[in-house]
């Protein structure tokens, strides 16, 4: 699952100094770099955006105590309404990684409520459901992110294994075909396909 990307407005003198910082750090890992970016960012223009995606760089890089103690931190009120969504599950991927899945499934919910348009909240709170053993409210999370915008392989993929848990193989044969219109190399979806027909083939053979 992917990270939600925001888009935020910075003046010419601070892309100039982050530019600098990233061609200095351009050799380090990945989510090291973008830590020190973010870190720089966030000494420039210290706001409460810009400290919750700090935040986040901590988690990334598996410093979840300090994510932890800036997201605390954050005043939730100032974040931009149209960010709030990621907040909140940028928040509970943190609770999530930690293995708190109460937090975790609230502030899933919270994200949820407030509309986001990703993919990625709906299949993090489905897999919650379907460890607590709700199998049915995980199934009406992932229908709801078959509505919007990101991974929506991953999302047919989970709604045919949730299906086929049900033996309610014709719903799992249909989503693990939109699974591979999606993306016809998704990992596994081929050989759950042929799983599924067989089952299917060898129950008409039962019932004969």
């Amino acid at each position: 699952m992917k990270n939600s990307k925001i888009e935020i407005k910075m003046n010419d003198k601070l892309i100039q100094s982050l530019k600098e910082y990233r061609n200095k750090y351009e050799n380090l890992d990945f989510h090291f770099s973008n830590l020190i970016i973010n870190k720089k960012l966030f000494e420039l223009e210290p706001s409460e955006f810009n400290k919750f995606k700090l935040a986040d760089q901590f988690r990334l890089v598996g410093d979840f105590n300090t994510s932890l103690k800036l997201y605390k931190s954050v005043k939730v009120n100032q974040i931009p309404q149209s960010f709030k969504p990621h907040f909140y599950f940028y928040f509970a991927q943190l609770y999530y990684d930690f293995g708190h899945w109460k937090k975790a499934k609230l502030y899933l919910y919270k994200s949820i409520k407030l509309r986001i348009n990703d993919t990625a909240p709906h299949i993090y709170l489905s897999i919650i459901l379907m460890n607590e053993g709700n199998i049915n409210e995980s199934i009406k999370v992932l229908k709801i992110a078959k509505r919007k915008k990101g991974d929506l392989d991953e999302v047919y993929f989970n709604l045919a294994a949730k299906f086929a848990i049900l033996k309610d193989m014709r719903n799992a044969l249909k989503n693990i075909n939109l699974c591979l219109k999606e993306d016809p190399h998704f990992p596994k979806a081929k050989s759950f396909l042929n799983d599924i027909k067989n089952y299917i083939n060898y129950s008409k053979v039962k019932q004969s």
